[in-house]
């Protein structure tokens, strides 16, 4: 084994800031696929430049998978982004959709995706607590960078 198996590699994140400057930068560095999972997910400013990359991947033939919740990210479900993301080949599913909402249905609200995690080309593996979106830009929110097969691994099953 190489290097790198023996001794992962870790880059910690501290603010929102810096955890989507990191998860840019990755994207940018994607060649095969990447697999992106989110809570709150808002095509707003901080948004739209993630939205916008992961379009442009899947144009250059980029496999582009993203999993959000679809009460945390609402207002993506309901944005021109859809159409963009099936024109381009981009891959996207809603987790738990919460309609039609009900007083009978209080349970579904327990039931969201709260992971953040972000795979790209089965090598790198970003995880933390960022939400995506202007609303979260000063909070205070941790995220590490992994590159680790075997870790990649574990959390893409």
């Amino acid at each position: 084994m190489d290097e790198i198996e023996h001794h992962p590699h870790y880059t910690l994140f501290h603010t929102s800031d810096e955890n989507i400057k990191g998860m840019l930068t990755m994207l940018y560095q994607a060649k095969e696929s990447i697999d992106i999972e989110a809570f709150y997910f808002l095509p707003d400013a901080i948004g739209r430049k993630i939205l916008d990359v992961l379009i442009s991947k899947a144009a250059e033939g980029v496999q582009v998978r993203i999993l959000v919740d679809a009460m945390g990210s609402f207002s993506l479900s309901q944005s021109l982004y859809i159409d963009a993301f099936h024109k381009a080949g981009v891959h996207i599913r809603f987790f738990n959709s919460f309609i039609p909402f009900s007083s009978t249905s209080k349970t579904l609200w327990y039931f969201r995706n709260h992971r953040r995690t972000l795979i790209i080309d089965n090598a790198q593996l970003y995880v933390g607590s960022t939400c995506i979106g202007e609303p979260t830009c000063d909070w205070i929110e941790t995220g590490i960078k992994v590159t680790h097969t075997q870790a990649v691994s574990q959390a893409s099953k």
